[in-house]
């Protein structure tokens, strides 16, 4: 009969406690890194870029991670600020805020529950066990593709509005402008910049690289 409350009750108090200051450092460390990536694959010879890319893409990582925190209200107790940093912080990413929030809260309140949890959905030992060679081959591999299916969970749990509540929608549509908007922008901008090539070196790449992760 153990409680949710009784297992917050044996934490210390200083996990609960919000620190600007280490907040707004983990955006600094974030942004600066991000910052150095775009120049090292900008100067970097093309025997280094997978290095560069490798860097840029655990650096918008960071990004993720900022989001995240975001979406836990765990960044500011400053709750507009939140949700402020949070959708800038997954445009890179191309990823809309409010939906992940959406989902990321009912993957804790399903976690561990099979078929419910939106993120974690292991194959039961009985299911591998009756599964056809060539299904067991696909799911060994998992690791190889699994960047793959990282964007395949992108696609198929945040721009669905028929996977949202009523009361979400609205928040919902304006994280999916706000991405869109950045796509409209950011994605010409690039490419007029550096042209179609250079998308794919400065952004896509780098992107790639946080789905590995």
């Amino acid at each position: 009969n153990v409680t949710l409350k009784d297992i917050m009750d044996t934490l210390p108090k200083e996990v609960f406690e919000i620190d600007d200051v280490k907040a707004w450092k983990s955006v600094l460390i974030s942004v600066t890194s991000y910052a150095l990536g775009l120049f090292m694959i900008a100067k970097a010879p093309w025997y280094l870029l997978p290095l560069a890319w490798a860097w840029t893409g655990t650096a918008v990582t960071g990004f993720f991670v900022i989001g995240h925190d975001c979406a836990h209200k765990s960044f500011s107790k400053n709750k507009l600020v939140e949700d402020i940093v949070g959708t800038l912080a997954f445009l890179p990413l191309v990823y809309p805020y409010e939906p992940w929030r959406f989902k990321h809260d009912r993957h804790h309140a399903k976690t561990n529950m099979l078929v419910h949890d939106t993120a974690w959905q292991p194959v039961p030992p009985e299911e591998f066990d009756s599964s056809p060679v060539l299904r067991k081959a696909i799911i060994f591999g998992y690791g190889p593709i699994r960047p793959w299916l990282s964007i395949a969970h992108w696609v198929n749990w945040h721009f669905n509005l028929r996977k949202f509540r009523p009361s979400e929608v609205n928040r919902v549509k304006i994280s999916l402008a706000c991405v869109f908007a950045f796509m409209a922008v950011g994605w010409p901008l690039i490419i007029y910049k550096v042209g179609v090539l250079g998308w794919v070196k400065f952004w896509l790449m780098p992107w790639l690289g946080y789905h590995f992760w």
